[in-house]
């Protein structure tokens, strides 16, 4: 189209110039140019001259201003844009604008959201490890836990045993067995109950009484306090009246099992 329009102005203008090319003396060029300087065109050389100015010729027609550079190899059309184009344009260029600021946005809001995520991210793996690490301090704490509890429990049969070894030895020792103090409150108790309450643990006591068979089942009332274990058991076997109580250690009385278990004998008769 736009070459349509092109040949068109060349032929008009054509059609302007031949009458007053022809007036003169015969076809001269001497007017095209001054002092030795080419001027628009160079028609012996048929080459544009670089140096001159580019002259442009305008042509209006009905569609449209069309601008014709003749100064140029070959011509060149430029036609003024128009209203609507104008206008076509600032709405494009506000577009791209509008679309520009929308992916800055866009960016912004992305790189908002990366960050939201890597803090997430971060948030969780903390709370991650926290957690591994609670569950290995709680790990940690039941397994001590369990291993103290084997060492309470290994003590205790330690000191158990411990208890019984000295026990063992001490309630075969006279001089543990008699000498050591005795601080014991009798409310009610029988006789066999204070003996057996004052002696160390292991010894049995057995009673021989014929004189008053209801005497083993007399309940006393007594306080000893800070006394030695002999003299203990002979302030017991007096306090029952009318009756003459003996008492004797045996030491090498074994039970059934053969655990040594030591007897103190009470009777109302000479004890051998």
């Amino acid at each position: 189209m736009r070459s349509l329009k092109t040949m068109t102005c060349m032929t008009y203008i054509a059609a302007l110039l031949m009458p007053a090319l022809a007036l003169a003396d015969g076809y001269n060029d001497d007017h095209l140019t001054r002092s030795q300087r080419l001027q628009a065109f160079d028609h012996a050389q048929g080459t544009c001259c670089q140096d001159t100015p580019r002259v442009i010729y305008i042509e209006t027609i009905d569609d449209g201003e069309l601008k014709v550079d003749l100064s140029a190899d070959e011509a060149e059309i430029a036609m003024a844009p128009t209203a609507g184009e104008l206008k076509a344009k600032k709405k494009l260029k506000q577009v791209e604008q509008a679309s520009a600021e929308l992916n800055e946005l866009a960016a912004l809001r992305q790189q908002m959201i990366n960050a939201d995520m890597a803090q997430r991210e971060s948030f969780a793996a903390r709370e991650r490890d926290l957690a591994e690490r609670e569950r290995r301090l709680h790990s940690e704490i039941e397994q001590k836990a369990t291993e103290q509890f084997q060492l309470m429990n290994q003590q205790l049969e330690l000191n158990k045993e411990e208890a019984q070894l000295i026990n063992e030895r001490n309630m075969l020792d006279p001089l543990y067995v008699k000498q050591e103090l005795i601080s014991v409150n009798f409310k009610a108790a029988t006789l066999k109950e204070m003996m057996l309450k004052i002696l160390p643990k292991g010894w049995e006591v057995d009673i021989d009484i014929h004189n008053d068979p209801g005497l083993e089942e007399r309940r006393s009332k007594l306080l000893i306090t800070e006394t030695p274990r002999e003299v203990a058991i002979q302030k017991i076997l007096s306090g029952f009246k009318g009756v003459r109580l003996n008492h004797g250690y045996f030491w090498d009385v074994v039970d059934e099992q053969g655990k040594p278990a030591p007897t103190l004998l009470i009777a109302d008769h000479q004890i051998n």
